[in-house]
């Protein structure tokens, strides 16, 4: 008897509890992704989830502008190309200490540091196969620095690093071909002295 007495008062419990739920999720919907992102800071598992959906709705299609990846090839032009690698990653970094707020206007920090760090991970890979050898890390460059800018940067503004890589695709090729190009004849001066 006891038991039906408990699962009638859950039962009870749940139906009273559901339209609450709802409307609490209604609420939800109707709230700005900022407003999100902080209540989903605070460990609101459904405001996560709402966050998480309308960032991948809003930046579904759409790629970073013509506009950024112009001002990241110049830098990379200035930094990279003139100065190496060891310089690009400070500029980088020094990038992202410009802003207070972490949003969208990162994204050129954000372009930058996803072509170095793919571009980085190449060469790695490349001295490994070639040599057998493995490169100690640059410090801006390990998993950790990395993962910490991917929890820092990248998935509080686009959701996540799924997200991030998607939206920075297009203009990460660019800047790569850059590098590349940057690469090619750095190699071609050494060869020649």
């Amino acid at each position: 008897m006891t038991s039906i007495k408990h699962a009638l008062f859950m039962i009870a419990g749940m139906t009273f509890l559901t339209p609450c739920v709802h409307a609490q999720n209604k609420d939800l919907n109707s709230m700005s992704i900022d407003a999100l992102r902080d209540r989903a800071n605070h460990d609101d598992k459904e405001a996560d989830k709402i966050y998480k959906k309308k960032l991948n709705e809003k930046y579904k299609n759409k790629t970073v502008s013509e506009d950024i990846i112009n001002e990241a090839l110049i830098e990379v032009d200035q930094s990279y190309c003139t100065n190496g690698l060891n310089y690009f990653a400070e500029k980088i970094n020094q990038c992202y200490m410009n802003y207070q707020k972490i949003d969208q206007s990162m994204n050129k920090c954000i372009l930058e540091d996803l072509s170095l760090i793919i571009f980085y991970q190449k060469i790695v890979d490349y001295v490994q196969d070639k040599t057998g050898k493995i490169i100690t890390r640059e410090p801006f460059l390990t998993s950790q620095e990395i993962l910490d800018r991917e929890q820092k940067y990248f998935i509080p503004i686009y959701g996540n690093v799924k997200n991030t890589i998607v939206y920075f695709t297009p203009g990460m090729n660019i800047i790569l071909d850059k590098m590349y190009q940057c690469a090619d004849q750095i190699i071609n001066r050494v060869q020649q002295q």
